[in-house]
């Protein structure tokens, strides 16, 4: 079973690390993360030294990308912005090397009720099954104010 994440990020550098370690510790096969970042800003390397280049994770330059146009562009059904581009790139590119492909932001992580990603996507009540949605749990800031340096899972 093989289970790929897409993530697309910009100024995430601070939490990054904390959710490629989780979805690796989890058993996702591979995580493709398109780096949405400023030209001249913080780069996934500065964090990621340990991943990329690895199997696990592939960086997207996205660097600066973003859709420019005009409102009634915006507000027409044919407009979607730079993180649905990224999305279908990867879907396009990817779709036949995984039997799952979620997409998902830097500050979600996926929960598989203590199973690794193998286990709970090889459950037989998913034969058959093109699409799984999952809930939105929000925790709030537990009183903190300022930030504190250790990972967003014990936070």
């Amino acid at each position: 079973m093989k289970v790929a994440l897409c993530a697309i990020a910009k100024n995430e550098n601070r939490y990054i690390y904390d959710w490629v370690k989780y979805h690796k510790n989890i058993g996702i096969s591979k995580l493709f993360l398109y780096d949405n970042n400023d030209i001249n800003g913080e780069t996934f390397n500065d964090v990621l030294s340990d991943f990329i280049g690895s199997e696990f994770v592939s960086v997207i330059n996205y660097r600066g990308k973003h859709k420019k146009v005009n409102e009634a562009v915006a507000k027409s059904t044919e407009y979607h912005g730079t993180q649905q581009d990224a999305y279908e790139e990867c879907y396009k590119e990817h779709n036949k090397e995984f039997d799952w492909i979620g997409f998902i932001d830097i500050d979600e992580y996926l929960y598989l009720y203590n199973k690794t990603a193998e286990d709970f996507f090889s459950d037989n009540k998913f034969n058959g099954v093109d699409v799984i949605q999952f809930n939105w749990v929000c925790y709030g800031d537990s009183g903190k104010v300022f930030f504190e340096n250790i990972p967003v899972t014990e936070r």
